[in-house]
């Protein structure tokens, strides 16, 4: 069972959130993704800045990986999210056929 959690973790981060659920509500709709998926093309050879000071490109290092560990908890929050509401709609199903066999 464990394995299939990590799996189902890694299908899930690989389909930008996208899992199929049961119920009735659909955020899923994340207009940050599709500009991930372009910015991941350009990250390639940049220009070089001519030897800007260091002390500035730290601090413009520190802000970007700030930025990118900020974006990764909002989509790990998604993402729990998304599989919460995904465990409401399963056991709400699995009561309605629980009900049904009675």
């Amino acid at each position: 069972l464990p394995s299939d959690i990590a799996s189902n973790y890694k299908l899930a981060r690989s389909s930008n959130y996208d899992l199929p659920s049961t119920s009735t509500s659909s955020n899923s709709s994340n207009p940050s993704s599709s500009n991930h998926h372009h910015h991941q093309h350009h990250q390639g050879k940049r220009h070089d800045d001519g030897g800007a000071d260091p002390t500035r490109k730290r601090a413009v290092r520190l802000q970007k990986n700030r930025d990118a560990a900020r974006e990764c908890r909002r989509k790990k929050k998604e993402y729990i999210k998304c599989l919460e509401e995904r465990v409401t709609g399963l056991e709400t199903q699995n009561k309605a056929l629980i009900e049904e066999l009675r």
